[in-house]
């Protein structure tokens, strides 16, 4: 695994809240699917309430010309 996901690739860290409400990570996303699963793992392992998981990142819908 690399260190600090400097092998960047299209994955992110997604959390869930207490509510069922689902975001992204803002400062977890761009990462390698190593380093995402590590970092969701990492935070689920602190006993949070919320739950952290890694997905890839949708594919961007193309400009308009």
């Amino acid at each position: 695994m690399e260190k600090n996901g400097e092998n960047k690739g299209n994955w992110r860290v997604m959390r869930q809240d207490t509510h069922g409400v689902e975001y992204d990570m803002p400062s977890h996303v761009n990462l390698s699917k190593e380093f995402a699963e590590a970092e969701a793992q990492k935070y689920n392992d602190k006993g949070h309430h919320q739950f952290y998981w890694a997905e890839e990142m949708p594919a961007k819908a193309p400009r308009p010309t």
